[in-house]
């Protein structure tokens, strides 16, 4: 069952990738597992239990499974930490506030049990 859900949630997400929510842009925003520092290194792409997308200076996260609960920080290399924040990934999703401004972004994501993941967008 959860893998026929995260099917169908990354064919969702995948299908939104060129949507558009009102006047903005839904943006989506691959989501892998490991440390930030690895995130420049050629990494075979496995599937992970979150799914994000950005849209109107938000980041949309939807958690397939129940990782615990985790802090997700958002920063800017150009300008520092953006955001930080904490949720319970056993609500199923999240919503965290984000810039709107145009440059690089890295989502990092630590759960409480120490596992890593992050992501990268544009805007």
């Amino acid at each position: 069952m959860k893998k026929i859900l995260f099917l169908f949630c990354l064919c969702f997400s995948l299908s939104v990738s060129g949507a558009w929510i009102g006047d903005e842009e839904v943006i989506p925003v691959e989501i892998s597992k490991g440390q930030v520092e690895e995130h420049n290194k050629i990494r075979p792409r496995t599937p992970v239990s979150i799914t994000c997308t950005y849209s109107g200076g938000t980041l949309h996260f939807t958690f397939l499974e129940d990782l615990g609960e985790m802090e997700i920080t958002v920063i800017n290399p150009s300008i520092g930490v953006v955001s930080v924040s904490e949720y319970d990934s056993a609500y199923g999703s999240a919503a965290v506030p984000a810039s709107s401004e145009s440059g690089s972004y890295l989502i990092e994501i630590v759960t409480e049990s120490g596992e890593c993941y992050y992501g990268e967008y544009e805007l």
